[in-house]
């Protein structure tokens, strides 16, 4: 099977726009858990228990 120039350009593009965007997504896998608890433990120590209710606001809804 034989491509076009253009046609290889075309899938080269494709892939390399799908690496991209899984690179940012396994970025996001590891980095999102961290922040939420690191958002959580700064706001503990400011609000104290409070922030209980919030965060079971946001786990209910």
């Amino acid at each position: 099977q034989k491509f076009s120039t253009g046609e290889i350009i075309n899938l080269m593009s494709t892939d390399a726009q799908q690496l991209m965007d899984m690179t940012s997504n396994l970025n996001l896998l590891w980095s999102a858990p961290f922040q939420i608890l690191m958002a959580i433990s700064l706001l503990w120590q400011e609000m104290g228990p409070a922030v209980l209710a919030g965060v079971a606001v946001l786990v209910f809804v």
